[in-house]
């Protein structure tokens, strides 16, 4: 089953296919609510892939980070899948920015 859904130039993962992803880089899955990845936008031009994570520690926390696609053959969730195999935590990704969700 295929992990991502294309819309407008997005690419969204569903909860599932994330818990997978991570069940690869530390052999087992965690609670999802703990790291969501919401949409993953690729820009072409710029070979970047920018990623929304909500954090639940923080709930009304946001993070946007930014990763580079370093080879433009790689499909973008094997980008994604190494870097979180590489590390968890996000450290791989460059934080463009944090804001808050307008309500």
């Amino acid at each position: 089953m295929e992990s991502f859904s294309r819309n407008s130039g997005y690419l969204s993962m569903n909860k599932e296919s994330i818990q997978e992803l991570i069940a690869l880089a530390v052999g087992e899955k965690p609670d999802i609510v703990t790291i969501r990845i919401a949409v993953v936008r690729v820009d072409g031009s710029n070979n970047k892939a920018l990623l929304f994570q909500e954090r639940s520690d923080y709930p009304h926390v946001r993070e946007i980070l930014q990763c580079d696609l370093d080879d433009s053959n790689t499909p973008v969730r094997d980008v994604i899948r190494r870097k979180i195999t590489n590390d968890l935590g996000l450290d791989a990704w460059k934080v463009a920015g944090i804001t808050e969700p307008k309500f």
